[in-house]
């Protein structure tokens, strides 16, 4: 076997490896692009009482500041609603003569996922 047919030979073979990784790089990125939209999108499509619900929470607020994020976190019988804010925010909620009133940056309300009542409220910073 002469020298120039074993280079032709190892680089058809080269070419052939190189295919194949190029193939599946592409097919990892498009099933990595199609996983990602599929969470994206689910996330996007909350159920119209909970987006009532997460729109309500900043009037709890002094001044119905507005939320830089929200972010929902769905758990067996409840669902968090989690909302950051810029500054510090202060609850309308009556406190007491002793106490101040919650103050925070990070707002968190669960409710029960069947009777969309309110079940947990938190304001922190964070």
């Amino acid at each position: 076997m002469s020298l120039a047919n074993r280079f032709v030979g190892r680089s058809s073979d080269w070419s052939v490896r190189v295919r194949a990784s190029v193939i599946a790089a592409v097919v990892v990125i498009v099933l990595t692009v199609v996983a990602s939209s599929a969470v994206a999108s689910g996330s996007r499509h909350q159920p119209a009482w909970v987006v009532q619900a997460a729109a309500a929470l900043p009037r709890r607020l002094v001044g119905n500041p507005k939320p830089t994020s929200v972010a929902f976190a769905w758990h067996r019988r409840t669902v968090a609603i989690t909302e950051r804010f810029r500054h510090v925010v202060i609850c309308q909620c009556v406190a007491g003569l002793v106490m101040q009133p919650p103050r925070g940056r990070v707002m968190v309300v669960s409710f029960d996922r069947r009777t969309h009542k309110p079940i947990g409220f938190s304001l922190s910073i964070r």
